[in-house]
């Protein structure tokens, strides 16, 4: 979980537990991912009733899943949809201005931003480098506000092309779609869908 605050120290990794298991991740790894996940939101639906994840695209625009911006696939005016930072960047709240375009075929909504009181998301967010050229079986990660509970990385490898999508093995669970797919350099290259069966 990245909302874990851990310092640059003396020490190369930091231990973790997760149901009695423990780990060690290097700081170097840990702060990396901290560091994609700046740009990186949860998300609430326009209709209020799910959670999913967006991230910046530039502007005082982000993108998400048009099903998590509404499940319906119904591209209304903006209702109770918001976006959450991290908590370790302050928690800030923003709330849609206006949805500019969404599709059903590739499942995606990009939203335009109000401000939160006199902040602008401009202020305290960095446009993401995208990558429109897509290596099969490279190393990817994701970050997601997976089951609502703050935002998770993982990182896994084989993306797979089948028809307008691709499949990898990082982790994904309910609550990480419209999240940013990362390739090893932290450029977007693709936005995430749903897990696989």
């Amino acid at each position: 979980k990245l909302s874990k605050r851990v310092g640059i120290n003396e020490e190369t990794s930091e231990k973790f537990s997760f149901r009695k298991r423990k780990f060690n991740m290097p700081l170097e790894e840990l702060n990396f991912e901290k560091k994609l996940a700046h740009n990186t939101y949860k998300a609430i639906s326009n209709l209020g009733t799910s959670v999913g994840t967006a991230f910046y695209a530039g502007g005082e625009f982000v993108l998400t899943n048009f099903h998590v911006w509404n499940h319906d696939y119904e591209m209304n005016a903006c209702d109770k949809f918001k976006i959450t930072n991290n908590q370790d960047i302050g928690k800030k709240r923003f709330s849609c201005k206006k949805v500019q375009h969404c599709t059903k075929e590739l499942d995606f909504c990009l939203v335009e931003i109000k401000l939160s009181g006199s902040t602008p998301l401009s202020r305290i967010a960095q446009a993401p480098r995208f990558k429109l050229e897509i290596e099969e079986n490279q190393v990817v990660r994701l970050i997601g506000n997976v089951k609502g509970a703050g935002l998770q990385a993982s990182k896994g490898r084989g993306l797979v092309h089948s028809g307008t999508r691709y499949f990898h093995q990082a982790p994904l669970f309910k609550g990480a779609s419209g999240g940013p797919l990362f390739n090893e350099a932290g450029e977007v290259i693709a936005i995430n869908y749903a897990e696989s069966k």
